[in-house]
């Protein structure tokens, strides 16, 4: 289903023929509504914050990747295997998500002074992954097993040691521990020559990451940002199949949203990777079999709608503030808002990326855009006949493109994309020499490519 618009173009671009069109929004009551998904409270969801919206549909991953987390942030090898075929075999080229290669990047931070953190997780984690030596971009690909659940917890390692009457707490005089094992590190490194190489690499690893977190220790948070309160318990159990009531997920993320926006507003993180497992409604089966394998829509829409609502829409607003340059921090960033399907459970084909912020300027905001080519041969999806659209890999090439972060440092394997390209046989047909060749390049529509 198209969102709502006032004109439906049709482009041929990439060797395809493309739908786009402006977002326009229906005031319905007291809500403004994009699409039965796409709806908010109407003086929330203003015509201001639709103009900053990018609705997209039809990027695939060519191969039953079932279930995953590593597929949201480019990596295709983060997936469980139970299907086994491309799954396993997809499994051998693993690479680092864009959120890890972008917290490790010097374009996109050429200053760390008063960057406490590269980036965090919230939530159960699992949807990160990055090199066990992140400096040197070496050493085995890790996933970062769980995120932080406690919007306190998080709060603290954003911003150090700031009281709830904001006053910063004593900074020791005594010398970081970090400080000496480093030292003895590096006297052991130079003078022992029976270590292995394996032994030298994870002991390398390890220090690399003890040198992140002396470096982290020493950072002086700006004064204003010392002034914040810490937030309001929330409650960590994410596990939205215990969840009593949906005022526990709206009041969670209203709150984790209150520590990701001041967190970019003082420039203590940029980055932040959320896994949502809230339903946002009363719910007491198994969501898995019930809900998401048989495609039950009147729970499906109603629980990506309040997510829709109270989780990303509620962050845009937060971030749309002045950054005192003519803009907002939301027109800074990009909000990226993936699934783990397409239009069939489990399948990588037709999925939808919901996205607020046009990365300075990067990314033209208040459109839709379905990339699904229906001039193309179809592709038979394990018995299901689907328009080939976007390879996933190029939206994360141009998402890296939207944040500035050369080629040099995006890791590629088998293709000019971000990651690695992994297509099953049955997918291969769908996407020309010329589109394959073009994804290290800025999209068109969306961009000025």
């Amino acid at each position: 289903m198209y969102p709502l618009s006032s004109a439906v173009n049709k482009q041929s671009v990439l060797g395809g023929q493309v739908s786009f069109g402006p977002l326009q929004r229906k005031v319905q009551g007291n809500d403004a509504v994009i699409s039965p998904t796409l709806t908010a409270p109407a003086d929330v969801l203003t015509d201001r914050l639709v103009g900053k919206l990018l609705v997209q549909k039809g990027f695939d991953i060519p191969f039953y990747i079932s279930h995953h987390t590593g597929g949201h942030l480019g990596n295709v090898a983060g997936n469980d295997g139970v299907a086994g075929g491309d799954q396993v075999a997809s499994q051998k080229f693993p690479n680092p998500t864009i959120d890890q290669t972008m917290a490790w990047s010097g374009s996109f931070y050429p200053d760390l002074a008063g960057v406490r953190l590269r980036n965090i997780e919230l939530g159960y984690g699992g949807w990160s992954y990055g090199y066990s030596s992140p400096t040197m971009r070496s050493g085995s690909i890790l996933r970062n097993g769980r995120g932080v659940t406690s919007a306190q917890d998080a709060f603290t390692r954003i911003f150090g040691g700031t009281t709830a009457a904001g006053n910063a707490s004593p900074v020791s005089t005594r010398k970081p521990i970090v400080d000496q094992v480093l030292a003895h590190w590096k006297s052991v490194r130079e003078s022992n020559v029976r270590l292995s190489a394996s032994d030298r690499q994870r002991m390398g690893d390890f220090m690399d990451r003890m040198s992140e977190l002396q470096r982290s220790l020493k950072v002086t948070v700006a004064p204003l940002c010392t002034s914040l309160k810490q937030p309001a318990t929330d409650t960590p159990g994410l596990n939205g199949q215990t969840e009593k009531t949906p005022s526990d997920s709206i009041r969670r993320f209203s709150i984790w949203n209150d520590v990701i926006s001041a967190a970019i507003l003082c420039g203590t993180t940029r980055i932040f990777v959320v896994s949502v497992h809230d339903l946002f409604m009363p719910f007491g089966g198994d969501w898995h079999q019930e809900v998401a394998h048989t495609q039950d829509q009147s729970k499906l829409v109603p629980s990506n709608r309040d997510f829709f609502r109270y989780g990303l829409t509620d962050l845009a607003r937060k971030l749309d503030v002045d950054a005192g340059d003519g803009g907002t921090y939301l027109d800074r960033s990009l909000l990226h808002w993936s699934q783990e399907s397409g239009d069939t459970t489990h399948h990588g084909m037709n999925q939808a990326i919901v996205s607020y912020g046009s990365a300075g300027g990067f990314f033209k905001t208040g459109q839709f855009v379905d990339w699904s080519n229906p001039t193309a041969a179809k592709i038979n999806q394990y018995g299901v006949f689907k328009n080939p659209g976007i390879l996933m890999n190029h939206w994360h090439a141009n998402v890296m493109l939207g944040m500035g972060i050369p080629k040099a440092d995006w890791p590629t394997v088998n293709n000019k994309g971000y990651g690695n390209l992994w297509m099953g046989m049955q997918f291969r047909s769908g996407y020309s020499a010329a589109a394959q060749a073009a994804m290290g390049d800025p999209l068109p529509i969306i961009t000025g490519g």
